[in-house]
């Protein structure tokens, strides 16, 4: 008679990860990777960055999403930087770390790792540049769900991924890994309620694109991942507030009219580019991008710093928020 042998490290990664699934309310940052002039990740500058922002309310960090440049990194260079940033955040908020890797073994390890390093839930995108089948992107997730049990956030971005993970593959999902929510970077809000029919209220929807939040969070989504709140969390964070805690439209509209420039702007030009240079006009100063990408033009510079000056006019509306 065959005796089935357990899985002891997936055992053992369930016992030691030991998550709990819970609703995501808040402002998630997707964080920006600063680099020194050698190449080397600044630890300095990543402790500063997140204490400024837990201090303005943020709920948790997402590490090596886009904004953090993880297509640049090896994944020697990923590892470090999600062990440092657990290590710095030390459970004062939660943390969302990318495991996505261009083939399946090599995201299987990465998850493996985050779990191991205190990553609250998983980050996963679909592989990259080849258009994968849905029963492809189906056999990717399983793959992570039968090694690690953390909670997946799916990330859905097909402008980047050439892969869409529609709200029918999303169910298929969370029938083969632990997905509990999806990042959708589409820009469609539609999806926000599309993903909670298709799942059955299984998945939750998680806003990733800037210039919808307003509009997300009014119809009733709680959690948003943004990257330009490494240089304006609080504004995000009062806008937040103002909509899903104080009902206060009309201050949410005063705020939002500022705020959609600045967020339309990231979005329509080089948005690690744009974050970086928020960053420095913030006194955050995360460094320049890495090459290939460039730092934002000075022509750029001088239009985002006259949108930015407009945040200057509702500081008020933000400070109300927080009383």
């Amino acid at each position: 008679m065959k005796v089935a042998v357990p899985d002891v490290t997936k055992q053992k990664l369930m016992q030691s990860n030991n998550k709990e699934k819970k609703m995501l309310k808040g402002i998630y940052t997707a964080m920006v990777t600063p680099f020194k002039e050698d190449g080397s990740m600044d630890r300095e500058k990543i402790e500063m960055i997140v204490d400024a922002m837990i201090a303005d309310g943020i709920s948790g960090v997402v590490i090596g999403g886009s904004t953090g440049e993880f297509f640049l990194m090896s994944l020697e260079e990923r590892k470090a930087q999600v062990k440092a940033i657990c290590e710095i955040v030390n459970k004062r908020v939660t943390v969302i770390a990318n495991a996505g890797c261009l083939n399946t073994a090599d995201t299987v390890d990465m998850a493996k790792y985050c779990t191991e390093a205190g990553a609250d839930i998983l980050l996963l995108v679909p592989s990259w540049y080849e258009k994968l089948t849905n029963d492809e992107i189906v056999a990717h997730y399983k793959a992570v769900g039968d090694a690690v049990d953390t909670p997946i956030m799916l990330y859905n971005i097909p402008g980047s991924s050439s892969n869409d993970i529609t709200p029918e593959v999303a169910a298929q999902l969370a029938e083969v890994c632990n997905a509990t929510c999806m990042k959708d970077s589409t820009g469609d809000v539609h999806r926000q309620y599309q993903i909670t029919w298709a799942t059955k209220g299984k998945v939750q929807p998680v806003c990733g694109a800037d210039s919808i939040l307003i509009n997300a969070l009014a119809y009733g989504t709680d959690a948003t991942v943004l990257g330009v709140t490494n240089a304006i969390s609080k504004e995000c964070v009062a806008l937040y507030k103002l909509v899903k805690e104080k009902k206060d439209l009309d201050s949410a509209r005063l705020l939002w009219d500022k705020l959609l420039p600045v967020l339309e702007f990231a979005e329509n030009n080089e948005y690690i580019a744009v974050t970086k240079r928020m960053c420095k006009m913030r006194g955050r100063d995360q460094g320049d991008p890495r090459q290939p990408v460039l730092p934002l033009s000075e022509e750029k510079t001088a239009i985002l710093a006259e949108l930015m000056a407009g945040l200057d006019e509702v500081k008020d509306v933000v400070e109300a928020a927080f009383i």
